[in-house]
């Protein structure tokens, strides 16, 4: 598959977070997506057990092993979803609505399962060889 470049762009702000600081941070940058394993935005219905999000095995050989940029959110508006690497351990909490885009490395797979119920995340997930 012919390389693909993914521009991300992340900003915070907050003007009570800190006494007497007001925070406000916006980062960009261009990512060059080049593996196979490229699962566009799609929606799954998660239940409470693990599943994993990607079709396939991550693969990637970037820096001596696997790599893929992860965007997830809950699209649930009352149950927390919760999210495993290939080893089953748990790394991230999403309550409802909240979101996430990380890269993540040396993970086979990345898992997803609901607190409680069958909430639906939505999520993208691109390899990087």
């Amino acid at each position: 598959m012919a390389n693909a470049t993914l521009k991300a762009t992340f900003s915070i702000s907050s003007t009570d977070l800190f006494d007497s600081v007001n925070l406000s941070k916006t980062v960009t940058d261009s990512l060059t997506i080049d593996g196979d394993n490229r699962q566009g935005l799609t929606t799954m219905t998660t239940s409470t057990s693990y599943a994993d999000i990607n079709i396939e095995a991550l693969a990637g050989t970037t820096g001596g092993g696997k790599k893929a940029y992860v965007y997830a959110k809950n699209l649930d508006s009352t149950i927390d979803l919760l999210f495993a690497d290939d080893g089953n351990t748990a790394f991230a909490k999403l309550a409802p609505g909240e979101f996430m885009f990380y890269p993540t490395a040396d993970n086979t797979k990345i898992q997803v399962k609901s607190a409680s119920g069958t909430p639906t995340v939505e999520f993208l997930l691109l390899e990087v060889d």
